[in-house]
């Protein structure tokens, strides 16, 4: 599926004229009617009648537009949910047992509650932590 020629069918169908899609869309006209055609052909249906100033849908492209509508939504929030998960920050903490218990388990645990999509994970002892024994 090529997301850009259902952008493309939205745009012509919002603007109801190719020159005005191709400008919103920062394409020329040409490429505007070629990727329409290619939508065209793919469905194997006419979306659009195209009369000198008047564009409109026809009823093939009248049942396209919601499920065009509900793909490219979809698409944006795929996206965005993609470039979130990328997102991963990792904090190491070393602290002794009594420091950890007195003041940093209340204070993850808040950031925990507080933050979207984070997690813990917890090792005992300064040496599993680090790697290293301390002097």
């Amino acid at each position: 599926m090529d997301t850009e020629l259902l952008k493309t069918f939205l745009e012509v169908s919002r603007t109801r004229h190719f020159g005005r899609a191709a400008e919103s869309l920062y394409l020329t006209q040409s490429a505007v009617s070629f990727r329409i055609r290619q939508l065209e052909n793919q469905l194997g249906a006419n979306l659009f009648t195209r009369h000198r100033n008047n564009i409109r849908l026809t009823p093939a492209g009248e049942r396209l537009l919601p499920y065009a509508e509900s793909l490219m939504n979809t698409w944006q929030l795929a996206k965005k949910e993609v470039v979130r998960s990328l997102q991963h920050t990792e904090l190491s903490i070393g602290a002794t047992a009594s420091l950890w218990e007195a003041y940093l388990t209340p204070l993850v645990a808040s950031t925990l509650s507080t933050t979207r999509g984070a997690a813990a994970r917890s090792q005992g002892g300064i040496k599993a932590l680090f790697g290293k024994t301390t002097a």
